[in-house]
């Protein structure tokens, strides 16, 4: 028996995709992806200033091609793109690194190690899967079967591990490394050997639980080790690098990254005006000689067929881009706007108290728009304002109930919060237990467990994280590990 039923669902549309995706670029990288638009599309560039009676005639050209005009007859046949292996060659195999300043370093270093070809590209490949920290996290195991699926070719389990391990004698030392354990320990393998070395080698290795919660005094008995030489040791793990991919970037991340805003506001008679930046509204055309170039192909019967499909499918292409363009900065408008309304007490005084408890789903109820849209709207993006450049995501929090039953935002207590630690006695540092207790005083009625994650959204340590070491210890440095 066939039965019929009726079913809503909700579908989007490539273009939809890619128009979301445009929506969540922040400045830099929407100036990139124009970029990119205009390189890969040869009908598309930047408009320049003309007069109307100019833009008209384009206008009218590109939509005078009737509807037809985009319906494909044929289709060109897809080619498979092939990747050819050379040695020593720029581009082997599909990279993940996106330092490029230290894989260029790392791969100068293993030109020079006497690698056969085929060693060669499997120790190119491995650099290419190492993060920006430094690290390769990849199981040995997604290597061998990546390796295979480029250059078809299977790579044996012993030959992965042997050359990940003269990846990682190359300089910055600890590169390469799996975890931060083996990262630490590699270091200290290129260091002269010596007894305070030994020590912090064998804290590492046989005590790194202990070294993260700084426990001294159990690695001391368990090692037998005196104040002197545990000390000395502690010094020298404390001046190794935990995230040694970010070593040669460091020079150069304060001269080339900056923040770009995406949005001005200005405070004019009491008003507020908002701005989208310069670079986000740049206008693009279609180029007028390949409109022409369309209308001499189909008008001349011995054109070759494709070379019409291609100016048609790019200027298809082109036409979408150039819309998606001027939706995304509607839309970038409209959500900001919606913001600034709803946290106009706060963008008029600049004090952080006096932001209210704001989420996505507030924002996008009073637009009545998709949460995902707004969420794709403040994603990575800036506000620059009278008192200072703000990342738009930290507008947003929670409402906590005050006890004179008043909605306050709970940015204003973390900022008690982090006073409240400042100000506390290293000796005996607060627990989230007496936080949670102080702030019900106050009239803040939280519990211990969202302190404890308020504590960690700040990037404080537990309280016996906290506590300044007593006795033997008070001198000891705090080796900065981030596990």
């Amino acid at each position: 028996m066939q039965n019929f039923k009726q079913k809503l669902q909700q579908k989007f549309f490539p273009q939809q995709i890619h128009l979301q995706k445009l929506i969540e670029l922040p400045t830099l990288a929407f100036e990139e992806r124009i970029s990119q638009e205009i390189e890969e599309n040869p009908l598309l560039e930047i408009e320049k200033n003309m007069n109307e009676e100019t833009n008209s005639s384009i206008d009218d050209d590109i939509y005078e091609l009737d509807k037809e005009d985009f319906l494909y007859d044929d289709e060109i046949q897809e080619y498979k793109t092939e990747v050819h292996v050379n040695k020593r060659s720029n581009n082997i195999l599909p990279k993940l690194i996106k330092n490029n300043n230290v894989y260029e370093h790392l791969r100068s270093q293993l030109c020079h190690l006497k690698l056969t070809d085929e060693e060669f590209i499997v120790a190119d490949f491995i650099l290419g899967n190492i993060d920006e920290e430094g690290y390769l996290r990849r199981e040995y195991h997604e290597l061998i079967n990546d390796i295979a699926f480029v250059i078809e070719q299977r790579v044996d389990l012993y030959k992965i591990e042997r050359l990940v391990e003269i990846v990682q004698t190359l300089e910055p030392s600890g590169i390469g490394a799996r975890n931060l354990r083996e990262c630490l320990l590699i270091q200290l393998e290129h260091k002269p050997s010596s007894p305070t070395i030994l020590a912090a080698k064998l804290i590492i290795n046989d005590n790194f639980d202990l070294l993260c919660k700084k426990q001294y005094k159990k690695i001391k008995e368990r090692l037998k080790l005196n104040h002197n030489e545990l000390h000395s040791a502690i010094n020298e793990i404390k001046c190794l690098n935990p995230k040694p991919g970010k070593m040669y970037d460091e020079v150069s991340t304060f001269d080339t990254i900056q923040i770009v805003p995406d949005f001005l506001l200005r405070i004019e008679e009491n008003l507020l005006e908002l701005f989208l930046n310069r670079r986000n509204t740049r206008e693009l055309c279609i180029t007028p000689y390949y409109i022409k170039m369309l209308r001499f192909f189909q008008e001349n019967s011995f054109t070759n067929k494709k070379n019409i499909v291609f100016i048609k499918k790019k200027l298809e292409k082109a036409k979408w881009f150039i819309d998606a363009i001027k939706q995304r900065k509607k839309t970038l408008l409209f959500t900001m706007k919606a913001i600034l309304n709803f946290q106009k007490e706060y963008f008029f005084s600049g004090e952080k108290q006096k932001i209210r408890p704001m989420t996505l789903k507030n924002i996008a109820e009073y637009l009545n728009m998709e949460i995902s849209t707004v969420s794709r709207v403040v994603n990575r993006k800036y506000i620059e304002t009278p008192f200072g450049t703000l990342l738009l995501k930290d507008l947003f929090s929670e409402k906590i109930f005050h006890s004179y039953g008043k909605e306050v935002s709970n940015i204003e207590v973390k900022y008690i919060l982090s006073n409240l630690i400042d100000k506390e006695d290293r000796k005996s540092p607060f627990t989230d237990e007496k936080i949670s207790l102080i702030l019900k005083k106050k009239g803040y009625n939280v519990a211990r467990r969202t302190i404890a994650k308020y504590r960690e959204q700040l990037h404080i340590p537990i309280a016996r994280l906290r506590k300044t070491l007593l006795g033997d210890y008070c001198s000891f440095p705090s080796p900065s590990i981030n596990r």
